[in-house]
């Protein structure tokens, strides 16, 4: 059994409850006792927390102590994992399909030979605490969801943004994010590459590598609340007029 003690003023060996009320001990150091949780949970242990000790009733008023009274002890776990980074980073991949102009092919093709200035922007927020790479590559049309991340960023006719590249976000001594961070690429493209952005599809892939903060400091904490948003737009500008 793993004991953790409650105190509420250190020292005292006393935790101090009112009546009809709760409290609660905000930080324990249990590293321990999540050690003993994860091994049992992976290996499919059995587990009980149970609170044990001994009780001091009385605040100077007249009470009385019915069946239904009772004090119970819960446990509640926030926890942050520890993770350390190799310095070439790990890298991820995401593809999605997205609404495009919704032109008709034919459309889009002469559309294509008119455009005057054309880009493509990556808007990256890093809510890690860990730096940011992230590219983006497009192929204009709604391809199958077997079709990998890692193969559209080998097509020739992709039309690739980035690398947007950012440090990591604002962090507390314990390493937990507080503040994310947000930058954004922009490349021009041609008119050619702008056809994928024309049609009534387009398939967007993501390649984002977590980078340590710093070479002396591969590690952060990650919670499930942490997070790299990745957003993309297109602008095209249209030349007007005579023959195309």
């Amino acid at each position: 059994a793993i004991t953790v003690p409650l105190e509420d003023t250190a020292g005292t060996g006393r935790f101090h409850i009112a009546r009809s009320q709760s409290s609660k001990v905000d930080t324990l150091q249990v590293a321990r006792l999540m050690d003993r949780i994860v091994d049992s949970a992976l290996a499919g242990k059995p587990m009980a927390i149970v609170g044990a000790g001994t009780a001091v009733v009385g605040d100077g008023n007249t009470s009385v102590i019915r069946s239904a009274d009772s004090l119970g002890v819960g446990l509640g776990l926030a926890v942050a994992f520890d993770v350390t980074l190799p310095s070439s980073g790990v890298t991820f991949y995401r593809t999605s399909v997205a609404d495009g102009a919704s032109l008709s092919a034919e459309n889009a093709d002469q559309m294509a030979t008119r455009v005057d200035t054309a880009s493509a922007t990556a808007i990256v927020q890093n809510g890690t605490p860990f730096g940011v790479q992230v590219r983006v590559a497009v192929v204009g049309s709604a391809l199958a969801s077997s079709v990998t991340a890692d193969s559209i960023f080998k097509r020739t006719d992709r039309v690739e943004v980035g690398p947007v590249s950012l440090v990591a976000a604002t962090a507390n001594a314990q390493g937990l994010v507080t503040a994310p961070v947000t930058d954004t690429a922009t490349v021009s493209i041609t008119g050619t590459q702008s056809r994928a952005l024309l049609g009534k599809k387009f398939t967007a892939a993501v390649r984002i590598t977590l980078l340590p903060s710093s070479a002396s400091n591969p590690r952060g904490a990650i919670r499930t609340t942490d997070k790299v948003i990745v957003r993309a737009r297109g602008s095209v500008q249209l030349k007007s007029g005579g023959a195309p």
